[in-house]
Parts: C-alpha cells; structure tokens; sequence
C-alpha cells in the first residue's frame, strides 16, 4: 500500500497520517473531515476535489461528498439505492452518475 503520508499531501499541516490509516474523507464546502481507522476526525482547509486529484487507489470517490479507501469497504448493496457501508458502519449513497465508475472498480479490487 502507498505509505505516503498525509503532511507530504499538504505541507502546511501539523498532523502527520498515514494515508493507509484514513477510513475516508468527507466534504464540508471547502474543508476537509478525515476519518481515520482510530475513530478520529481530522479538519484540513482542503476541498474534497484537491484530494481526488492527489490520491489514486485505494480512494475512491463515490459521490460528491465522500472519498473512501476501499480497504475499509464492509458492504456493496444496489438493491433498491446503491449503498457504500464502511467498516465503521459509515453508511453513503452512490451518486447516479458514479454507480458504474463505482461498480467496476470495486469489482476488480475484489477480485
């Protein structure tokens, strides 16, 4: 896995972060909440599109207010609406025009 941390992605932040300990990052206009496999959040002045550029696999963006690492992927449902649910029981949408995009990339990771 890609041990970059998260103080080389922003070199202005304290905090230093393994990017294989964020469980996933949510958008709160032009902030950033990380959600890390700890349980704690933290706060960056960094829109969730400046992270989409940067991080590659494992994130995934599932719809516009929610980057998630696909390690901590607990559960997959589209039967009535596509459903993410994390292993923190986080539980987010698919946006319509991600559910493909989506779909196939978790499908091969799971292989």
């Amino acid at each position: 896995m890609n041990m970059k941390t998260f103080k080389s992605l922003h070199p202005k932040s304290k905090n230093k972060v393994n990017l294989n300990e964020i469980v996933r990052i949510e958008a709160d206009i032009n902030y950033s909440h990380l959600v890390l496999a700890s349980g704690n959040k933290l706060i960056i002045a960094r829109t969730l599109k400046a992270y989409e550029k940067d991080l590659t696999f494992p994130f995934l963006r599932v719809n516009k207010s929610c980057m998630i690492n696909m390690y901590f992927l607990e559960n997959l449902s589209i039967v009535n609406e596509p459903i993410i649910q994390m292993v923190d029981g986080f539980e987010t949408s698919i946006s319509r025009r991600r559910i493909s995009h989506v779909t196939n990339v978790l499908s091969k990771f799971k292989q």
